[in-house]
């Protein structure tokens, strides 16, 4: 059992009511289509659960980041057909984000009632990406009474998150929001995390939450662990994603120790935003030649390129303890690929490969680390076992549909008992 990834507290009950069909009506400003972390692991907890099927009614906004290029043409497309979309790309660029979202908390909040008058929902979901995806549901609950489940998949406020990405758990808030948090803590029935270390994190400021929450991880898609052509002349570690507060610095000079030897064979494909400023740092560390930058895909297109890749790299954020599931690791989960995690030397990742598989992770602040970390593995690669040792397939029985699916049922049991 990890210490920050499982909820040590309760165990699921396999005999639990993980077969019932539920009716739910979530509110999750960002849930589709899958073009950022949210909105990715939103559409595939939605999928699975329409697959099994459950009945949901999606209110999401118009409007939500777009990290990923859109693509209507996926297995998550069926996702569509749940959703209520509130608001336009035209209206934010007109009126601003912050303006958006609150004409999308009043429109939702009315659509959320009338759908309540016209189905009975077994319980309300909400999903706090951005910080108001809760109120909704906070003012809906109050009118209907109906059972209500509070996911929680990162710090909020963003204030309230650990350094460097906020100021860390004791930081002040403002009074409407220390009240709107303390709401949503007392009325949720149940509130749900990623992962234990995030689960502690909030107690750490919102103590009361603990006794009624639990530990739902990132769904990774069942049969995508298909074969794809394999670069087999170069050993090619693949990056997908943000790098905001993700320096590169350790990764660059550990390559760079290596340029002279395994480095040749080595090449690091990034898909990211900031293709500029990824190839100025290879070029500060002489190491552009071993270094390619992806325009931006789709996200489905993006697991191509994890696919052809000998291994797929995660870099977090220079963190004291590292209580973040990265929703990149439920990716990777599912198309089996090795991965590489630079990260805090406490922490979810940490626990989860040094207990249980899937890949090495190492020091995100320590070169040589990572030199042996690269070193350990091309050498896998070139005795091809890089599959056997190090693949990560085997932990879709922590992350796989089914295993995920019967953790919330029970949290949902859980939660009604609360009613």
């Amino acid at each position: 059992m990890l210490k920050r990834f499982f909820n040590k507290t309760k165990t699921v009950n396999i005999n639990s009511k993980q077969q019932d069909k539920r009716r739910v009506l979530m509110f999750a400003p960002y849930s589709f289509p899958p073009t950022c972390a949210e909105s990715i692991v939103t559409s595939k907890f939605i999928y699975t659960l329409l697959k099994t099927g459950w009945e949901i009614d999606v209110i999401a906004f118009q409007g939500a980041v777009e990290w990923y290029l859109k693509d209507d043409n996926n297995i998550l497309s069926v996702v569509r057909q749940s959703v209520h979309f509130i608001g336009s790309k035209r209206i934010q660029e007109a009126i601003g984000l912050r303006f958006g979202l609150m004409q999308w908390i009043i429109r939702a909040v009315f659509l959320g009632i009338k759908l309540t008058r016209i189905n009975k929902y077994d319980f309300i979901l909400s999903r706090a990406t951005p910080l108001c995806g809760h109120l909704p549901a906070l003012l809906v609950q109050a009118k209907t009474k109906t059972p209500w489940i509070a996911n929680w998949s990162d710090p909020m406020p963003s204030s309230k998150a650990p350094p460097p990405y906020g100021y860390g758990y004791n930081a002040k808030l403002g009074i409407l929001q220390n009240m709107y948090l303390h709401l949503v803590s007392r009325y949720a029935h149940y509130h749900t995390f990623p992962c234990e270390g995030l689960r502690q994190y909030y107690a750490l400021y919102l103590p009361q939450i603990y006794r009624k929450s639990g530990v739902v991880p990132h769904i990774a898609l069942n049969n995508f662990q298909v074969d794809m052509p394999i670069n087999k002349q170069k050993f090619v570690i693949c990056y997908a994603g943000s790098l905001t507060l993700r320096p590169l610095d350790v990764l660059f000079a550990a390559l760079s120790k290596l340029k002279h030897t395994i480095g040749k064979n080595i090449l690091f494909e990034f898909t990211v935003h900031n293709k500029l400023e990824v190839m100025d740092k290879a070029r500060q560390y002489v190491v552009a030649a071993m270094v390619t930058v992806n325009n931006i895909k789709n996200y489905f297109q993006t697991l191509d390129i994890m696919r052809k890749a000998s291994v797929a790299l995660i870099i977090e954020a220079n963190l004291n303890d590292g209580i973040y599931l990265v929703s990149k690791v439920s990716d990777i989960v599912q198309i089996g690929k090795p991965i590489l995690a630079l990260s805090p030397r406490i922490g979810v990742l940490n626990d989860l490969i040094t207990q249980h598989g899937g890949g090495m992770v190492v020091d995100n602040q320590s070169v040589d680390a990572v030199v042996y970390a690269l070193e350990t593995l091309f050498y896998a690669w070139q005795n091809n076992e890089l599959q056997e040792k190090y693949g990560s397939g085997h932990l879709m029985s922590l992350f796989g549909e089914d295993v995920v699916l019967e953790t919330f049922n029970y949290i949902v049991d859980c939660a009604l008992e609360n009613v």
